[in-house]
């Protein structure tokens, strides 16, 4: 039988998995489609954390990355539920 269409496809949507500079435009666009306040309590770190983490200022912190690394599986996989789309944020042009 074929996978079901509720897998993550490539990549594996693990956190781990995530490139920095692709969690930092995600995090930008979401702040700029609603706030930083919203993004900043959806991650689970201050406002002034999603602040510095948005705009590159300094290496974050693991714990920090780790946070928003979470956070953007949860929005990509929510997104896929709500619009029947693949469970994955094409990333991979950042490398390109």
């Amino acid at each position: 039988m074929s996978a079901s269409s509720d897998e993550p496809q490539e990549p594996s949507g693990q956190p781990g998995d995530v490139p920095l500079d692709a969690l930092r435009e995600f995090m930008r666009e979401q702040v700029e489609e609603r706030s930083l306040r919203e993004v900043a309590g959806e991650v689970g770190i201050g406002k002034d954390a999603v602040r510095s983490f948005a705009e590159g200022d300094a290496r974050p912190y693991s714990q920090t990355v780790q946070k928003v690394r979470e956070w953007y599986v949860r929005e990509v996989h929510a997104a896929h539920r709500e619009h029947g789309q693949p469970p994955v944020r094409p990333y991979a042009p950042l490398g390109t």
